[in-house]
């Protein structure tokens, strides 16, 4: 079975469970920060905090960490059964366009606009590093797609 990039509504249901699993990962992140906040003056932490740095930090770090080391990717590709593959081959990226595609993706919601506005349904970071997110298992892509290659032959 071929290939094919997922509906934008599964990278938004994705995005959603990851941000709900990063809760926990975001509380422990800002107690290591507050721990070691006494290197800098209080109006040095409380800009870094101000400017959203540290929550962006915190999400690309859970996101790479994730997509590098797991399978599927992070817990909410696992739970809607998709992944990241490179666009060329659909084996799995290397560490390199992981990590470019983290930085792509650091722009969270403009890119999700992307994968709506595409036709080929990537995001900026898919562009960025040349992968593209696919069904994980084709019961999945014959769920959301509802077509099969035998249509193909009809």
């Amino acid at each position: 079975m071929k290939l094919i990039n997922v509906k934008p509504s599964l990278r938004v249901k994705a995005f959603f469970w990851d941000m709900v699993m990063l809760i926990p990962f975001f509380v422990l992140g800002l107690i290591v920060f507050f721990i070691c906040s006494h290197l800098f003056s209080r109006e040095t932490a409380d800009k870094i905090v101000e400017s959203g740095i540290l929550e962006r930090l915190f999400v690309f770090t859970y996101l790479l960490i994730f997509e590098l080391f797991t399978k599927n990717g992070s817990v909410g590709k696992k739970i809607m059964k998709i992944k990241v593959v490179n666009l060329e081959n659909d084996s799995r990226p290397s560490f390199g366009r992981m990590l470019l595609r983290g930085v792509g993706n650091l722009l969270s919601f403009v890119d999700l606009l992307f994968c709506y506005k595409r036709l080929d349904r990537r995001s900026l970071g898919d562009l960025i590093s040349k992968t593209r997110v696919v069904y994980a298992t084709g019961e999945q892509q014959i769920k959301y797609e509802g077509k099969r290659e035998d249509d193909d032959l009809i």
